[in-house]
């Protein structure tokens, strides 16, 4: 099997693909008309797609396997045209499938004049359209699924064969039949909807049905027809569903006739010969042609029909001499039987219903399934029992009870109250406003208004399309509006409203409440919680404290005054901080939830949350903002802000001011904007920053840096000819550099906190044992017996040939030196090698602990080392 795409764009292009393929390929077709198409003898045990393309005709003959997905058909007729020319001929063929195609014909050039007595040789009629849309002959295991059949005598016609499928199509401007034909076995037609047919002479010529099945020397089994829309439209009226015996005495085994609409203008809306099976589901609805009264579609069941189950049904029925063992359950109508009928035959028809005519309330015993209300006044009380009711009320505003079966609640017109215990109740309304009282969860189905829990614990109570009222109990509900403009409440306990649409209105009464909503939402008071899904991104609290979460979109989350926890997760997160309590989660269970996320805020002081990137002041007094781990970016307002980057590689900007910036650790960049700012740098902190913009004091006024932490006797100068300054430590030598865009005078720098002497990190703090110091020109020849050894970097060539430990735990430390990377360092009765750690074995362990120092390029210039 191959799935090989061939582009086609001729007539001869198609066959050639057709000759060289083997199965499963798709022969996609170009735009264009490839005109009248015959394959023969093309089989494949894999379907070949034949996709698009648009063609007069198409016959498919003695193959197997083919696919048209998308096909355009445009059936001319012309003057040799008869009411046998097809659009689309199957013939003798397997597994031709047709599927989201279109076959149009056009009307006749040919044939006698519509006034005409009788037809001729050609069977077409002048101005009407011409021949079969789509015909399948002797063929197995075909269809026709999801197109459009139009303008043809008859729409789409079988001959013969078997296992044939006709599903939701539309099939509509003809001449008579919609579908038509006889099989001997499996005949699906389904979901079709047909309309606007206009039968030349109805009655006298043409003979039309919507639905016309016949047997033709075999009987007929497997025959299903099921949920189609059959409309008299703007066309004549015709018989409904014929199954047609054809006076062979064949007959229809086991056939399904279910879930059909039709609306037409003649009495025989279904007409029966010879049948078993099903009848359910069915409606007959008058078109308005004719009167009422004799044109009402009914269900005709003739002679030889008999074990027919006929289920909720709506039409009429007329039952003929000769038909036995029907059995009608719920059928709405009048039965009519013929007057000629024996009573044997009489007795083997069932009704199974009650009817109430005198009583205004009535439960039923336990035995009897069905109860009607007809003829009464007033409202009716109707209670059911375990079986699966059939309860029925009038005009009244009456109350159903199913208690607990599968039962079937129709309140007719009037403001109607159904009692619900069982997800298989069907609740069917034809008017008024209609109120559901449920034990159970339950779903409104269209054309009922009102819901109200009456059931114990928790429930989940959904709406429709209209404007509901939902009412949940005590316990946790979650309600569900489903897209009206609903009023939800909840009740007493902690209750969950799914939100849809603005219109919608919460009243809650008690406990902790949240609302999902699929689009942008304010909580209103008394609500606690909001969860965004669908594509809101819009999520704003009140003035509780209330708990936001995202959905994963950018989503923007208020929590108004209170003191709020915001919940972004996934996507690039806006949170409005305008409370000290409130709190903003982007790292949860220690997983951050990803996205590039901002924090803005009015408040006095704010201290990023861990994942949050960016902290933005939206107030206009003096502010404090420190940052996280993260890189962040930091933005004051115009008043006198503290920015504090603390680590990572953060942006700080002032904006208007007189601010104090501090990037902490990492490679910060800082931006003053305008205002006398102070930049501050601490010991440890400052390598690699940057300021951008500083403008320094041209006489008492102007920008400042500020060196904390540094030893006594520290200078800060300027690299010649670059932005650089360099912080050297007048202690240990150790130096930082820092890049300083605009001009900076003496004036403009100084070291405050300074220390007196430097003393080595705890390891709490830093993994570390010693600090690097800076000995630039000093010669070393041993290094004192110490419990961490100092090797000083240096640009000098040290002889280290004799330090010595005092075989405790301690690190001995060397350069990064390309000078030194060869030496051999003797260490008590072994050697050290500067590039790797000692090993017990290989370098005589001293018994105590050796490492490797690897620091930055320049010698001269280190941060403390790590501990091997």
């Amino acid at each position: 099997m191959t799935t090989q795409t061939i582009q086609v764009s001729t007539a001869a292009g198609l066959m050639s693909a057709l000759a060289s393929a083997t199965g499963g390929e798709t022969i996609q077709l170009a735009a264009g008309n490839y005109g009248g198409v015959y394959l023969y003898q093309y089989n494949f045990a894999q379907k070949v797609n034949i996709v698009g393309g648009t063609f007069s005709s198409i016959q498919v003959v003695s193959s197997n396997g083919l696919n048209f997905e998308g096909t355009t058909v445009n059936f001319v007729p012309d003057a040799t045209s008869t009411s046998n020319s097809q659009g689309v001929r199957v013939y003798l063929s397997q597994n031709i499938n047709f599927n989201n195609s279109t076959v149009v014909g056009g009307l006749s050039v040919n044939g006698v004049d519509p006034s005409a007595a009788s037809g001729d040789a050609t069977g077409n009629v002048l101005g009407y359209p011409v021949g079969k849309g789509v015909n399948f002959e002797n063929s197995s295991f075909c269809s026709i699924t999801n197109s459009d059949v139009s303008v043809f005598a008859k729409g789409i016609t079988i001959t013969g064969g078997h296992d044939y499928l006709i599903d939701n199509n539309t099939i509509h401007d003809l001449r008579t039949t919609p579908i038509s034909g006889s099989v001997t076995s499996n005949l699906t037609i389904s979901n079709n909807h047909t309309w606007d047919s206009h039968p030349w002479q109805f009655g006298t010529q043409d003979h039309g049905d919507r639905i016309h099945v016949w047997t033709n020397g075999t009987p007929i089994s497997g025959l299903v027809i099921a949920n189609n829309y059959l409309d008299q439209g703007a066309g004549d009226p015709m018989l409904g569903i014929y199954l047609d015996d054809n006076g062979a005495g064949m007959g229809f085994t086991n056939a399904v006739i279910s879930g059909n609409t039709l609306i037409d203008g003649t009495g025989q809306g279904v007409l029966l010969e010879n049948v078993t099976g099903t009848v359910s589901n069915n409606t007959l609805i008058w078109s308005g042609t004719g009167t009422q009264a004799n044109n009402s579609p009914r269900f005709d069941i003739n002679a030889g029909s008999d074990h027919i189950n006929f289920t909720d049904n709506t039409g009429n029925v007329s039952i003929q001499t000769g038909s036995t063992f029907l059995n009608f359950v719920r059928q709405t109508g009048m039965i009519a039987e013929d007057a000629t009928m024996s009573s044997a035959d009489r007795d083997t028809i069932t009704i199974d219903y009650m009817v109430i005519t005198a009583h205004n309330s009535y439960a039923l015993n336990a035995t009897t399934s069905d109860l009607y209300f007809q003829g009464g006044i007033g409202d009716f009380v109707g209670t059911g029992n375990t079986l699966a009711n059939h309860i029925v009320g009038s005009t009244g505003n009456d109350t159903l009870t199913g208690n607990g079966g599968a039962d079937y609640l129709e309140g007719k017109t009037g403001n109607d109250t159904y009692v619900v215990d069982n997800l298989s109740q069907v609740i069917y309304d034809s008017g008024g406003t209609e109120l559901v009282k449920s034990k159970i969860s339950w779903t409104l189905q269209t054309g009922l208004e009102n819901l109200t829990f009456i059931g114990t614990g928790s429930a989940t109570l959904a709406g429709n399309a209209a404007p509901n009222i939902i009412i949940g109990g005590g316990g946790a509900d979650r309600l569900i509006g489903n897209g009206g403009a609903d009023t939800l409440q909840g009740g007493l306990g902690n209750d969950t409203y799914v939100i849809d649409n603005l219109g919608q209105k919460i009243t809650d009464t008690g406990g902790t409440d949240t609302i999902e909503a699929s689009l942008n939402w304010t909580l209103q008071s008394g609500i606690e919680n909001l969860t965004l899904t669908g594509a809101a991104v819009f999520a704003t609290g009140n003035t509780s404290a209330n708990t936001l979460r995202g959905n994963g979109l950018n989503n923007t989350l208020d929590g108004k005054t209170g003191a709020d926890s915001m919940y972004g997760g996934a996507g690039d997160d806006i949170y409005i901080v305008d409370n000290a309590g409130d709190k903003v989660f982007e790292v949860v269970a220690g997983i951050d939830s990803g996205g590039f996320d901002t924090v803005k805020t009015a408040l006095a002081s704010w201290t990023m949350a861990a994942g949050v990137e960016v902290l933005t002041y939206t107030g206009s007094a003096a502010f404090t903002g420190t940052g996280n781990t993260l890189n962040n970016t930091i933005s004051g307002g115009a008043a006198i802000d503290t920015l504090n980057g603390l680590a990572g590689d953060d942006k700080l900007i002032g904006n208007a001011g007189d601010d104090k910036i501090n990037g902490g650790a990492g490679s910060d960049t800082l931006t003053g904007g305008t205002g006398n700012d102070t930049f501050i740098f601490y010991r440890g902190e400052a390598y690699s920053d940057s300021i951008t913009d500083f403008n320094g004091r041209i006489s008492t006024v102007g920008d400042s840096i500020e060196l904390r932490g540094w030893g006594t006797g520290s200078t800060f100068t300027n690299i010649a000819g670059t932005n650089f300054w360099v912080i050297h430590d007048g202690l240990d030598g150790y130096e930082e550099y820092i890049s300083v865009t605009g001009g900076v005078d003496p004036s403009d720098w100084s070291f405050t906190q300074s220390v007196t002497s430097v003393v080595a990190p705890a390891a709490a703090v830093m993994p570390m044992s010693v600090l690097a110091l800076d000995t630039q020109g000093v010669d070393l020849t041993s290094v004192a017996a110490t419990e961490t050894d100092l090797v000083l970097a240096t640009s000098d060539t040290p002889d280290l040939s004799s330090v010595l430990d005092d075989s405790v735990d301690q690190t001995d430390m060397f350069p990064d030196d390309s000078a030194q990377a060869a030496q051999q360092v003797t260490e008590d009765a072994g050697t050290f090698d500067p590039a790797v750690p000692e090993a017990a074995a290989a370098q005589g362990h001293d018994g105590g602990r050796d490492g490797v120092w690897l620091p930055f390029a320049n010698a001269d210039h280190h941060v403390p080392y790590h501990h091997a």
